[in-house]
């Protein structure tokens, strides 16, 4: 199963980052048999020649995935982010919106928005243990892979998470 790792790049001195997270979610995806998608793994982002190219080389990863992964990091808006959550509804590719402090977590749940494309009841904060939650549930639930862009057969996730 593939796992899209979505979430605000960041640019400058924090570019850093956005890297951090998506490879320590790569080796845990790939340690639970999960194949990773990392957007950013090329750095294509960071080359302005390539930048008119980035969302339609984005939502043909992401259409090819069966679980998106999000990072909401530090309350910032992430215009890419949020277009890529409401493409893998419209793909039905389940989304888990984790955030990335304990402290934005309330906030992020009482949103509307992010609750209508959050396959989870509520947001957790993106930790190992909460991560390795959503890989091990997926696991188990389903073994269909996404072959077609609107029908993808996951279930939402459990309450208890």
């Amino acid at each position: 199963m593939k796992v899209y790792l979505s979430g605000q790049i960041l640019s400058g001195e924090e570019f850093h980052y956005s890297q951090q997270w998506r490879e320590w979610a790569e080796e845990i995806c790939s340690k639970w048999g999960f194949t990773p998608v990392n957007p950013i793994a090329d750095r294509l982002s960071n080359d302005s020649a390539y930048r008119s190219l980035i969302p339609d080389r984005d939502l043909m990863l992401l259409r090819d995935c069966d679980i998106m992964v999000v990072n909401w990091i530090d309350k910032r808006h992430s215009v890419g982010t949020a277009m890529e959550m409401v493409y893998a509804k419209l793909y039905d590719i389940p989304c888990i919106v984790f955030a990335d402090a304990a402290a934005d977590v309330p906030d992020l749940d009482a949103n509307t928005w992010i609750q209508h494309h959050n396959s989870c009841n509520f947001v957790r904060q993106f930790t190992l243990e909460n991560f390795e939650d959503v890989l091990d549930w997926f696991s188990h639930t389903t073994t269909t892979v996404n072959t077609t862009p609107t029908k993808n057969g996951h279930p939402k996730g459990p309450s208890a998470w």
